[in-house]
């Protein structure tokens, strides 16, 4: 069920240049979310800039939540000085989320870029079912969250357009 609800910052983490993790705390219990939904985070209180952001959720931890976005104007500009205790108006959770009742013996994941934000919860709610998650980007430095990965158990083909990592080319 989706809704408006406020969420205060636990952490604001630069990954690398213009991707941060968020860490949020709901002030109150949500409902979900589930792998593939994502949130409307209003970045400000008043009118600039006036609409909420749409940012998939990367992972949830006990109560808390992660959204992993990359600053790409003035509202995640404004998001990504945010400080531990900020309080945020989010709406959500939204979205159909990913299908979940997957018989398959074989799960094969595919992202590319920032697009492992929503992969990974995916790969974290089948990862007792050891799915191939095939990453790319664009060089070594822009691959997100590889080592948190690799520590749930998950395989990772990588390939990266300049060949720094793994295979030279597209997933």
């Amino acid at each position: 069920m989706n809704r408006l609800f406020q969420a205060s910052v636990i952490e604001n983490k630069k990954l690398i240049e213009k991707h941060y993790l968020l860490t949020l705390h709901p002030l109150e219990k949500i409902k979900g979310p589930k792998p593939g939904n994502f949130f409307m985070v209003s970045v400000e209180n008043g009118l600039d800039p006036l609409l909420r952001r749409p940012i998939s959720i990367h992972r949830r931890l006990n109560g808390d939540f992660q959204l992993l976005y990359r600053v790409a104007g003035k509202g995640t500009s404004i998001l990504s000085r945010k400080k531990p205790g900020d309080i945020l108006e989010i709406l959500g959770p939204l979205g159909n989320g990913f299908p979940l009742n997957i018989k398959s013996k074989n799960i094969i994941l595919v992202a590319g870029g920032l697009g492992i934000a929503p992969i990974f919860a995916l790969a974290e709610f089948f990862s007792k079912r050891n799915p191939a998650l095939y990453y790319g980007a664009r060089t070594i430095n822009e691959l997100l969250c590889t080592e948190e990965l690799k520590a749930i158990g998950i395989d990772q083909v990588i390939a990266t357009d300049d060949g720094s990592s793994g295979k030279k080319g597209n997933i």
